[in-house]
């Protein structure tokens, strides 16, 4: 099947991907003023390149559980990167995809960045306040494509009334706008240099950091994995969560993790 054909690229975005082929194995971009979501864009793509499908304005939005996702066009980053890759443990893609957005964002935040911590399974905060989601989908072709949708409240101003109490934006924090296209190419960056970590074999030392943002261990805590429990947790990884009663449970079954 021949590639699909995209609108031609900008000055600003051709340069962006002649660096980001030079500099990551992302050797496509595709840039749209709109589009229904930029998962189902990657969906329609054959290749198996790594691309970046990057639209101003999504249509329907979404998030974990169908839940909404809410961008103003021109302002926030609504992005699909697609990557093909064999991986040992792939469930450490979901601890690693948000600290690739945390890390990629952090330096553009100033002294906002400290600020920055995980939600379970796949948020970032500004505080309490989420300012970045993640989405994965795989596809079973040989080898897995995974495309992987973030979502970054970038220069909104005036959010989304149904989010406005629980979400900031990179411009509310620093009173600065800030360049989409350089948010781009730092999560290009940061997430081909975890990919390779993955397939190097450092899956452990990312679920220790990704257990570290979310700042629950030693805290009391609820977890929702079919019914309810709560107590102190203890210890987290790849494999599961522990609390101090010694009940363990599969992260794959975790569909809520918060402080009691």
């Amino acid at each position: 099947m021949p590639p699909l054909r995209y609108p031609p690229l900008s000055p600003e975005d051709s340069g962006l991907a002649s660096r980001l082929r030079s500099s990551t194995r992302f050797l496509r971009l595709v840039h749209v003023h709109s589009c229904k979501t930029t998962q189902e864009l990657a969906a329609q793509d054959p290749s198996r390149e790594w691309m970046i499908f990057w639209s101003d304005h999504q249509e329907a939005g979404r998030g974990r559980q169908q839940r909404t996702w809410h961008d103003q066009p021109g302002l926030d980053l609504a992005a699909t990167f697609s990557i093909h890759a064999e991986l040992v443990e792939p469930v450490a893609l979901a601890v690693v995809l948000p600290l690739c957005v945390r890390d990629a964002i952090a330096p553009m935040l100033g002294s906002a960045g400290s600020q920055l911590r995980l939600k379970w399974p796949n948020d970032v905060l500004l505080g309490d306040k989420k300012i970045a989601g993640v989405l994965i989908d795989a596809d079973q072709l040989r080898p897995v494509r995974y495309r992987i949708g973030i979502g970054i409240n970038v220069n909104s101003q005036l959010l989304h009334p149904d989010i406005a109490k629980l979400a900031t934006s990179m411009r509310i924090a620093t009173g600065q706008p800030h360049a989409r296209g350089a948010i781009v190419e730092s999560l290009a960056r940061s997430m081909d240099r975890m990919v390779t970590g993955l397939q190097q074999g450092r899956a452990t030392e990312f679920a220790e950091r990704y257990a570290e943002g979310l700042g629950l261990i030693g805290r009391r805590v609820v977890v929702r994995a079919g019914n309810v429990a709560s107590g102190v947790l203890e210890s987290m990884d790849l494999t599961g969560l522990r609390l101090d009663d010694g009940r363990t449970f599969s992260l794959a079954h975790v569909t809520e993790l918060r402080a009691e």
